[in-house]
């Protein structure tokens, strides 16, 4: 699936000098979807030999009548990636994270913001933040992105409170001594906890050890960042929405709309289309205005026009309404 999503421009082929890297695009899924069909035969049987006879028989004319026939796959060492692997592992993280924060300030994906500031939590997630941060910023829907060094700490502060359920039996006589010492240590105790790591605090009789889980820690609203963090990890999004970043979220609701239309009439992913559209509101047709090139590119419709008559589809985004027609290019 991440890989699909990320080469769909590969796939499409738009341009003749695309030819290479589209042929290498689908060489590669073919080899994944291949292999996946004789990795899973032994246990989905039938939708292994589905997928065998759709797929492999028709490209490959030495190809075994069955993919029961075939040889089970074996890994070959020589092709895997570590560094590669870790990097990915980094990217996942810092996604899950940026997914969580949208949903915490209830921010859809589809509403474009204007900057992302990532904190790795070591060399591999600065690594794999500078090397895909194209991807980062298309999967996350942010304008820009800044990547801070490792150990950087987040933006977004904590109230400390002591667990006293837990803390209550080990302390004692101490517990006010030592809830005295959390609130006097604020700083250091917010970052060994973002690191999972114990601290030791001075008492009168000496130090206590306070370790993570005798601590509760409430995160604090930030007015103008949304931010999550986990693991040394954070991620933090500016969460103004200008006008330009709200026109885009239209269109991006647009577009979906757009294509679940081509979808429903039949068409096929790589049919052109021509495009016509009807609208009283000045939001869509800035809309339109602003992001038509870009919005025909990707429907591959060869012409967007509007038209002053009402249109057969209906659509409606926030309450701007709208009505339009697609076509089958000849």
């Amino acid at each position: 699936n991440w890989y699909v999503r990320h080469n769909r421009k590969r796939f499409w082929k738009i341009e003749e000098n695309d030819t290479i890297k589209a042929r290498a695009a689908f060489e590669t899924l073919f080899e994944c979807l291949e292999t996946l069909t004789r990795l899973v035969a032994p246990i989905l049987p039938f939708l292994a030999e589905t997928m065998y006879q759709n797929l492999v028989r028709g490209a490959r004319d030495n190809a075994r009548e069955s993919v029961h026939l075939e040889s089970y796959p074996e890994a070959d060492d020589a092709k895997i990636d570590m560094l590669l692997l870790d990097e990915m592992h980094a990217v996942e993280a810092f996604t899950r994270l940026a997914l969580s924060a949208r949903e915490a300030q209830k921010l859809k994906i589809r509403q474009p913001l204007s900057k992302m500031i990532l904190g790795p939590a070591d060399d591999i997630g600065l690594k794999a933040a500078r090397r895909f941060q194209d991807i980062l910023k298309d999967d996350l829907n942010v304008k820009a992105v800044d990547i801070l060094d490792p150990g950087t700490p987040s933006p977004l502060d904590y109230e400390i409170k002591l667990n006293f359920r837990a803390a209550g039996p080990k302390f004692g006589k101490q517990i006010k001594e030592v809830t005295a010492a959390i609130a006097a240590n604020h700083a250091e105790i917010l970052k060994k906890a973002r690191a999972g790591e114990p601290v030791e605090l001075p008492v009168s009789t000496g130090s206590v050890t306070i370790t993570p889980d005798l601590l509760i820690m409430q995160a604090l609203p930030n007015d103008k960042l949304a931010i999550a963090e986990e693991a040394g990890y954070w991620i933090a999004f500016d969460t103004e929405i200008t006008e330009d970043l709200r026109i885009e979220a239209f269109m991006r609701d647009a577009m979906r709309k757009f294509q679940l239309t081509r979808k429903e009439i039949g068409l096929e992913i790589e049919d052109r289309i021509t495009m016509t559209w009807q609208s009283d509101s000045p939001t869509l047709v800035a809309m339109f205005d602003t992001w038509g090139a870009k919005m025909a590119e990707g429907l591959l419709c060869l012409r967007l026009e509007r038209s002053h008559d009402r249109q057969p589809v209906e659509a409606k985004f926030e309450g701007e309404e709208m009505t339009f027609k697609i076509v089958k290019a000849s």
